[in-house]
């Protein structure tokens, strides 16, 4: 029995019997939490707020969050809270803290709100923390849950307004995802839903292709001209390939006229994440030293260049380059670091 199954079973048959009194507090990215009420516990999810709390649900790096709890996603520790009698009675009150949105720091705040209504719908807000997180097709609800969330996000003026507005509508969201597939929100999930299917039927085409090149690492060939491809679809592909369980790094080739190709190198969607659990941990990378190497002793000054954008992220060309993708493949092999082990 997985981990996950018996999460599930735990979940259907267990409810929270400690009297919650919970209360969210947004807080500014960067800055400390000021208790108004010494005597309430605080609980952070999804990230880290300076000057201590009484306890953190996060998978950010440094975090102190208690093994027991710990999971691969912020929200999935929400849940295990909801079933850990001792926590959820130490926790009743707690002010429950987020400074940034996104999918998982919003259903991992409301897990710890709503608790016996989180372990009703378990396995839809993990799956929509992971589709949000790591860019994984979880499922297709947990897709459309990501999508519907970064839309209202979309909408909003900052962070703390979108927390208050996707609070509100996330029950009946849920609700509706569960029975009808999502049917009253199409307008929010339809787009985003739209995009990583037509990436998945660029994917199908003779000119795209994904190809393991290497111990770890896995080639995203596509003609320049095509739409960039969804993470979603990247991982259904890994998926069907079964490759998404060793793949450390996806090298990502865009290939233009005249056989130039413009490459971008980045660890596995989940590869930000140093202490995983369910999933198998990515090794970092001195993504300044790889690039100083690889255009000291092979490409010249300036074609590479570290970052690109994203936690996920290494390193990525400036211009396109003549050189087969085979080649540069094994050139980052070589001199990745953190393949060497």
């Amino acid at each position: 029995m997985t981990f996950r199954v018996l999460l599930s079973l735990l979940a259907s048959s267990s409810a929270p019997t400690t009297k919650m009194n919970r209360q969210f507090q947004f807080v500014n990215y960067g800055a400390s939490f000021d208790n108004p009420d010494e005597s309430r516990p605080t609980i952070s999810c999804d990230g880290r707020i300076p000057g201590g709390v009484s306890l953190e649900l996060t998978h950010w790096a440094g975090n102190e969050t208690p093994d027991e709890l710990y999971a691969d996603t912020s929200t999935e520790m929400a849940i295990k809270l909801a079933l850990h009698e001792g926590y959820a009675r130490e926790m009743k009150n707690a002010f429950v803290l987020n400074n940034h949105f996104d999918t998982d720091g919003l259903l991992s705040v409301w897990a710890c709100l709503q608790p016996e209504q989180a372990l009703e719908y378990s396995d839809l807000l993990i799956q929509g923390a992971e589709a949000g997180d790591f860019g994984e097709w979880s499922s297709d609800l947990g897709v459309k849950l990501d999508c519907a969330l970064g839309e209202i996000h979309a909408q909003c003026k900052d962070d703390k307004e979108a927390f208050r507005k996707s609070l509100e509508v996330l029950p009946e969201l849920l609700q509706d995802l569960k029975r009808t597939g999502g049917s009253s929100f199409e307008s929010m999930w339809r787009p985003g839903l739209d995009y990583a299917n037509k990436s998945w039927n660029n994917m199908q085409r003779r000119d795209t292709a994904l190809v393991p090149v290497g111990e770890g690492i896995v080639m995203l060939q596509k003609p320049a001209f095509t739409s960039s491809i969804s993470p979603y679809a990247l991982h259904r592909g890994l998926v069907e390939m079964e490759l998404d369980e060793s793949v450390q790094r996806i090298l990502h080739v865009n290939i233009e006229a005249r056989s130039l190709k413009h490459f971008k190198y980045e660890k596995a969607g989940h590869g930000w994440v140093q202490k995983l659990v369910q999933r198998r941990e990515v090794p970092g990378v001195d993504s300044n030293l790889l690039v100083e190497t690889l255009n000291n002793k092979i490409y010249g000054d300036g074609l590479w260049k570290a970052g690109g954008g994203g936690l996920v992220s290494i390193c990525h060309t400036t211009k396109g380059l003549s050189k087969t993708a085979e080649k540069v493949a094994e050139h980052l092999a070589r001199f990745d670091d953190g393949l060497q082990g």
